[in-house]
């Protein structure tokens, strides 16, 4: 190692002068300072003390290990990410394995659709327009039934009787204190009316 001779001008016949601050190594290529300013081309072996203003062209040799953790930007960590999620209800979790599992209450189509059958009254949530498509006009209520409304009419002749068809176009049939037997005949069509049973058997 030699020191490096430093002319105070570049003309002139003035000595040449050293510093201890700035030697060579003429065996190893290497020159030391103990600070440089400017712009440095190539490798840089060794360690730097200051600010970078500019540009690295690779850190590979470093990684996060060599670098302190700042206090905005945290590193990742499984703990970190883990403790940062939650769960309730039928979902639960596992921060120490980060494992997710839910609770199925129907474990198949079959026990849900038994579950969905089994539903009842008024707090079912369910009405007459919600079944299959129909409204709540397809249904029979008490409300849309007289039995004061027409006139009767007697059907003891025909109560054993097998009479075919009994057809109603218009108006009203009634029957009153007879029991109407649905062998004694094919059809009972009464298009457009109401049929009603006073006192008796519809069987």
């Amino acid at each position: 190692t030699c020191n490096v001779g430093l002319w105070e001008s570049a003309t002139g016949n003035l000595a040449p002068k050293s510093d201890t601050g700035l030697t060579y190594n003429a065996g190893t290529g290497t020159l030391t300072a103990t600070a440089f300013s400017g712009p440095i081309t190539g490798n840089v072996t060794g360690n730097v003390t200051g600010n970078v203003t500019g540009t690295t062209s690779s850190i590979s040799n470093h990684d996060t290990d060599s670098m302190s953790e700042g206090s905005t930007n945290l590193y990742y960590t499984n703990a970190r990410s883990r403790a940062a999620l939650s769960a309730s209800g039928s979902v639960a979790y596992n921060s120490s394995t980060g494992a997710i599992s839910f609770t199925e209450t129907y474990g198949s189509a079959s026990a849900l659709l038994t579950a969905i059958k089994t539903v009842d009254g008024s707090g079912s949530g369910l009405d007459a327009d919600t079944l299959d498509g129909l409204t709540s006009g397809s249904f029979l209520t008490t409300a849309s039934v007289s039995p004061t409304a027409f006139a009767s009419t007697s059907a003891t002749a025909y109560a054993t009787s097998d009479y075919g068809n009994l057809t109603n176009d218009t108006g009203t049939a009634g029957f009153t204190n007879e029991p109407i037997r649905a062998t004694a005949y094919q059809d009972l069509a009464l298009p457009g009316t109401t049929v009603t049973v006073n006192f008796g058997d519809l069987t």
